[in-house]
């Protein structure tokens, strides 16, 4: 008689057991701070020119129910003001509100992909990859982050 295959009895993903782990997990608690510096640091980055546009595109939408493509005009996709419309209204009408709103989506985004990975790496490997990827998004400075892409 052969053994039924359970759920118990799928092989589980990759765990750190050996010496050379303990670097990975330094690596990715050191990473995950760096990660967590730069994206709150990102709070405190000034605006461009297309953070402008979008800032004064959602402030039209919640002062005086603006339209995209009616009311106003720019070729950046209408979801981006509506976007910096809700970041207004939830953090008020400051400088930092959309930025702050980016954090969240990032912190979210972040915590998914680590989840996701540890069904395929280590807890440490997949914290890695989460911060390498907050990171790679908020180092890019104030000119590409905040953006509509």
């Amino acid at each position: 008689m052969t053994p039924i295959a359970t759920a118990s009895s799928t092989p589980s993903p990759p765990r750190a057991t050996h010496r050379g782990d303990r670097a990975v997990r330094l690596l990715a608690a050191l990473l995950a701070g760096v990660a967590l510096v730069i994206l709150f640091g990102s709070l405190a980055y000034p605006d461009g020119y297309d953070q402008a546009v979008f800032r004064t595109g959602g402030r039209m939408i919640l002062q005086h129910g603006a339209i995209p493509y009616r009311d106003l005009l720019d070729t950046k996709p209408p979801l981006i003001f509506y976007t910096y419309a809700l970041a207004e209204w939830v953090f008020g009408a400051t400088a930092i509100a959309p930025r702050a709103l980016e954090c969240l989506a990032l912190l979210a985004s972040g915590w998914v992909l680590y989840r996701m990975m540890q069904e395929v790496a280590s807890r440490a490997e997949a914290l890695l990859i989460a911060a390498l990827m907050v990171i790679s998004v908020t180092a890019l400075g104030f000119w590409h982050t905040a953006q509509a892409e």
